[in-house]
């Protein structure tokens, strides 16, 4: 299960592996401070021939064990900030969170066990869209900003053991980080910015750490990262998942960041004429460039939101004769994807 001619994916020697109850199958990503890996139960007394067999038995408790990048295991800062992900995901229970099994903060190399996610990632299902000029059914658009968002309210009012709000920012809500099941489902992911009231790290002056093209407009200007923060975040989520393009989108960092303070805004419903005005207005309030005039909690947001939901007739006729979002994300993730 290590790097072996018929197997390259596994990046580390056997006795480096820090999880005593989950083998790795292969490497699904790894960014410059983490490695995730496929994994399964730990299969003892079993032959080589066997493992196979019992490995597709396993097939329902697969799971992602993310670890600290080894290069990183030394360094006290990358340290901290990867057990301050852990002690957040370990209070958090949400159909739209990514669920953590299990976690160890120290030995050589920190990790956490998640649930594995069917599917793929909201950026690769823009991608199509850039890719095709064909954005999803406004229905379909819809129940992925919904999922979005009650993600985000859940985060905004987590609580710890002695019910205490968690004071939760998550700082990073980029399409990478959202992920679609097969099964149609939402769940937010990676909470390595994320602040919260167990962290360790001093976070002055780090303002600007995520994806540039959702960063709200006031992080440019060294104010902190708040709840505010992250509704434009959703905002820009929205309306790039309605309109199948790019907000900010530039080919360096610091165009992306002079379009966050100057680039009109196009309501949604003028580049989509099938969305609803009221749901296009609400997109707008989140993208307000002036903070103060966003909606000032995640929870009313998500209120209004909910009240627009579409009916049933207008979900038939939005998606008559075209695929089902379960089929299109499935089909992202075989990387088949048709219009």
């Amino acid at each position: 299960m290590f790097p072996t001619k018929d197997n390259p994916e596994i990046l580390l020697p056997p006795e480096m592996w820090p999880c005593p109850t989950f083998q790795p199958v292969r490497l699904l990503s790894q960014t410059r401070t983490a490695q995730l890996y496929l994994a399964v139960p730990k299969v003892h007394d079993r032959t080589t021939e066997e493992i196979p067999t019992v490995r597709a038995t396993l097939s329902l408790d697969q799971v992602v064990v993310k670890l600290l990048a080894p290069h990183l295991s030394e360094e006290r800062e990358a340290r901290v900030l990867f057990r301050d992900e852990i002690r957040l995901l370990q209070h958090l229970h949400h159909p739209c969170i990514v669920h953590c099994w299990e976690a160890q903060e120290e030995g050589p190399l920190p990790y956490v066990v998640m649930e594995y996610i069917q599917g793929c990632d909201l950026g690769v299902l823009l991608q199509h869209q850039l890719d095709t000029h064909c954005p999803l059914p406004w229905t379909q658009s819809y129940r992925i900003a919904s999922g979005i968002l009650q993600g985000l309210v859940y985060l905004h009012n987590a609580t710890d053991e002695q019910d205490r709000n968690l004071g939760v920012v998550y700082r990073d809500l980029a399409p990478a980080n959202v992920l679609l099941s097969v099964q149609g489902g939402v769940k937010l992911i990676d909470f390595g910015l994320a602040t919260h009231k167990h962290m360790v790290r001093f976070t002055a002056g780090d303002s600007l750490r995520g994806t540039f093209a959702y960063l709200a407009p006031e992080l440019l200007e060294d104010a902190a990262a708040t709840r505010l923060s992250d509704i434009f975040a959703w905002g820009v989520l929205a309306w790039e998942t309605f309109t199948g393009q790019r907000l900010f989108d530039a080919p360096h960092p610091d165009a992306i960041l002079r379009q966050l303070r100057e680039k009109p805004i196009l309501p949604v419903h003028q580049i989509n004429a099938d969305v609803p005005p009221e749901l296009s207005d609400w997109i707008q309030r989140a993208l307000e460039r002036d903070r103060t005039q966003r909606p000032s909690r995640s929870e009313a947001l998500e209120e209004a939101w909910s009240a627009l939901a579409p009916t049933s007739s207008q979900i038939e006729e939005s998606e008559r004769d075209k695929p089902t979002l379960e089929e299109r994300i499935q089909q992202c993730q075989e990387g088949s994807v048709e219009p």
